[in-house]
């Protein structure tokens, strides 16, 4: 959301849809305009992720001025869906040298596609500087990054289970329906906190809480959709755990916070009004994701289909 400053400067009553950090941005006919920036809680990561991430979006505005966030969306979700079946079917490979081969081009692919997620909002915040008619950031930010979020998740989830199922690793199967059915519950506890006002780390508190952070989960099933075992060690299963531990402890922590002792709210009305709307279809995304797995369960170990 923009701001001129020069016109609301006798009395500037600020609560944006964004939040509530104030950065002076550019110079338009003596008219100062700055951006609201996220009033939510924001991760060292991405505060580190911001000091490249927004030349190149720059420099990729320039060489692509047609180039919108719905383009990075698309492909990000149309990289990680290739990267996810180009996985799957690389785990069913008997050739190890073939498989190791394979291995480092398709995971390369899962990581930029999904670092097009860091683009995508740089971008829609860049052409809101130009055209603050041009883009719904509200829109933008929370129902179609929600909605890339889940499809990149679901994709890779399926991969997994399907290569874990292929390989006889019931253990690997089990877990990683666990790890994609407690994923939404975490983004759900997280949205519910902060729709009560409540500032909840980006990153969590601890190492525990990271891994059932959209972060966490996204590097722990980036390495285990590509690399389910490493020299015969299960390392699909450890992430999927590290993913479930993470969730349920964040699931805890955002349940207690939001039902505990009533505290005055820290975050603006429209931050928790965008909270809330997250939570809706955080809601929607865990009925999904429930039906997924249940149609691969049956699919696979009721009816037998097998994908060699």
């Amino acid at each position: 959301m923009l701001v001129n400053v020069t016109q609301a400067k006798s009395n500037l009553i600020v609560e944006p849809i964004l939040g509530g950090t104030l950065r002076m941005l550019k110079e338009k006919e003596n008219a100062y305009f700055v951006l609201i920036g996220p009033e939510r809680s924001e991760s060292p990561i991405r505060k580190l992720g911001a000091r490249f991430i927004q030349p190149l979006t720059e420099a990729m505005h320039r060489r692509f001025p047609y180039l919108t966030p719905t383009h990075l969306n698309i492909l990000g979700i149309a990289g990680v869906s290739l990267g996810s079946l180009l996985a799957a079917r690389h785990n069913l490979k008997v050739n190890a040298k073939e498989k190791n081969s394979d291995a480092w081009v398709i995971f390369t692919l899962l990581v930029c596609s999904s670092l097009l997620d860091g683009l995508d909002g740089s971008l829609a915040r860049l052409i809101a500087i130009e055209d603050p008619d041009a883009i719904d950031l509200l829109f933008r930010g929370t129902v179609l990054d929600s909605v890339a979020d889940y499809l990149k998740e679901m994709v890779m989830f399926a991969s997994k289970a399907v290569s874990a199922h292929e390989r006889n690793d019931r253990t690997g199967e089990i877990l990683s329906h666990l790890s994609a059915v407690s994923s939404p519950l975490s983004s759900l506890s997280r949205a519910y906190a902060e729709a009560s006002g409540k500032v909840v780390p980006e990153i969590g508190d601890n190492i525990v809480e990271f891994f059932g952070t959209r972060t966490g989960r996204t590097i722990c099933s980036t390495v285990a959709t590509v690399f389910p075992e490493l020299s015969d060690k299960p390392l699909q299963s450890l992430c999927d755990t590290l993913i479930i531990t993470g969730n349920v402890a964040n699931v805890l922590k955002n349940t207690v916070s939001s039902v505990g002792e009533t505290k005055e709210a820290v975050l603006s009305r429209t931050v928790r009004n965008k909270a809330m709307l997250r939570t809706r279809l955080h809601m929607l995304y865990a009925i999904l994701t429930v039906l997924l797995s249940l149609f691969l369960w049956f699919n696979q170990n009721r009816y037998g289909t097998t994908y060699r």
